[in-house]
């Protein structure tokens, strides 16, 4: 029987800069960096007190999805919205009800490279 998911890759154009939106603008913590001699690079993120991790990738195609490439559960939405607001993360939607339930707000943010992240909270 599944227990939880281990990690999600997350591709990215440049780990760097993917490392520094998701620590310090979205509040990740770095839980495990490792290089090799050959430009491998292994970047993992987590979330306090949460099993699953975030690993970041080298993309390989031209460029970000149009859908949602993560979905956070948020205790404090609104709160966080106006903390990226200050550290310079675009808000693609605001805080919005969800259609299917006026009791979830929603909202999209975009990251350093062009993925489109959906936040939620109830």
């Amino acid at each position: 029987m599944l227990s939880h998911v281990k990690f999600v890759n997350l591709p990215v154009a440049d780990l760097e800069r993917a490392l520094a939106f998701y620590t310090d603008r979205i509040g990740l913590k770095l839980k495990w960096r490792e290089k090799g001699s050959d430009g491998w690079d292994f970047v993992e993120l987590g979330i306090e007190r949460a099993q699953t991790r975030i690993v970041l990738v080298r993309r390989t195609t031209e460029g970000p999805g149009t859908e949602p490439a993560l979905h956070f559960i948020d205790t404090d939405l609104r709160q966080s919205v106006e903390r990226w607001r200050k550290s310079g993360v675009e808000i693609v939607a605001e805080p919005h009800p969800a259609p299917w339930d006026p009791e979830t707000i929603l909202c999209t943010v975009r990251d350093s490279e062009g993925n489109i992240l959906l936040m939620e909270t109830h």
